[in-house]
């Protein structure tokens, strides 16, 4: 019964965490992708080389965003969630030459590296944030805040080419796209950038449709990755929204980047009853769309890529208010057998 009750218990938990996804990819100069995926290995980090071939480049790495930097550098975390102590453990490291090296220690202080979004300027500052607000590190490892402003929910952080940071706060606003200067002064570049009511959003609960990544472009622009809307939003230097890209169902952009001109997207996919499927990474040129890879069904076979077109009725799936009024109708079953247990025991007592 207790392993029954822990079953629909962490069923409902992965509703939660199903809305958390990985959303880091970047471009080598060798125009090798290398993205970031929770989802199997217990975290992963892959390659995609020229020739379409995708193997795993660091496994055992819970990462929810890549950082490039001007040496070509790759940055990334291990962001851990230490059950006993209800607390995250969080390291930062880099891959140098394909070498990682661990620049941050493993820590349990927030204050001290908080490791979900971070950037890292090319003096070697990095810039994280923790409790919606933002903080910096120096080289020698002293910590403070960057500015005293209070953000609702920070989902990504980026560097511009001339070294200010974006930040992508989905609460301010209803979804907002915030340019902080070294010094912590803020600038507004734009409001309004999640949908009310999105017509096709890949989760029942609103809460749950949130800007993800942003991407610096070399003439001012700023993409952000908006999975209620299913698009990549373009916001233009001048505060302009447009849109570049619209995700098929059931997938949703997670991140973009582009190189030369070739605009990425790295998509997930989520279906409740079902789970969490994906990454999967689209490449845009010339007007038009092509799936490079699905890790799912490049590298778990037994997962059958979805139809987008398949009539919605025949892939009809339990919705998470299913699950949850699944759980309390468990809940009550064993909280039922644990007082019948009760007085059974009392009864043989006397």
């Amino acid at each position: 019964m207790k392993q029954l009750y822990l079953f629909f218990f962490a069923a409902l938990l992965s509703a939660d965490l199903s809305a958390h996804p990985s959303y880091g990819i970047v471009i080598t100069e060798n125009n090798e992708i290398i993205f970031c995926d929770v989802l199997h290995n217990e975290g992963t980090i892959w390659k995609l080389d020229q020739t379409g071939e995708l193997r795993e480049i660091l496994t055992g790495l819970h990462s929810h965003f890549l950082f490039l930097d001007r040496q070509g550098h790759i940055w990334g975390t291990d962001h851990d969630y230490i059950a006993a102590r209800e607390t995250n453990r969080n390291t930062l490291w880099r891959l140098v030459d394909g070498q990682q090296e661990t620049i941050i220690p493993p820590t349990e202080d927030p204050s001290v590296f908080s490791g979900v979004n971070f950037v890292a300027a090319p003096d070697g500052t990095i810039y994280f944030d923790t409790g919606g607000q933002l903080y910096v590190r120096s080289t020698e490892g002293a910590t403070r805040l960057l500015s005293d402003h209070k953000f609702g929910r920070i989902m990504s952080l980026q560097l511009t080419p001339d070294g200010q940071l974006l930040v992508v706060d989905n609460y301010a606003d209803n979804g907002s796209l915030i340019q902080v200067s070294p010094r912590g002064e803020l600038t507004i570049i734009a409001t309004c950038l999640l949908e009310d009511s999105p017509a096709d959003p890949p989760f029942e609960e609103a809460r749950f449709n949130m800007l993800y990544a942003a991407f610096a472009g070399t003439d001012g622009e700023v993409f952000v990755a908006n999975s209620g809307s299913r698009r990549i939003s373009r916001v233009a230097a001048d505060g302009a929204i447009t849109h570049i890209y619209h995700s098929e169902k059931p997938w949703y952009p997670v991140a973009y980047t582009e190189k030369d001109g070739i605009g990425y997207v790295m998509e997930m996919c989520y279906l409740p009853g079902i789970g969490n499927l994906g990454p999967q990474i689209i490449r845009l040129e010339n007007g038009a769309a092509t799936v490079l890879v699905n890790v799912d069904a490049d590298k778990m076979p037994e997962i059958a890529p979805l139809d987008p077109d398949k009539n919605e009725g025949e892939r009809a799936v339990p919705s998470n208010w299913f699950w949850y009024g699944l759980g309390v109708v468990m809940l009550f079953i064993l909280l039922g057998w644990w007082f019948s247990r009760r007085r059974n025991n009392a009864m043989m007592a006397d």
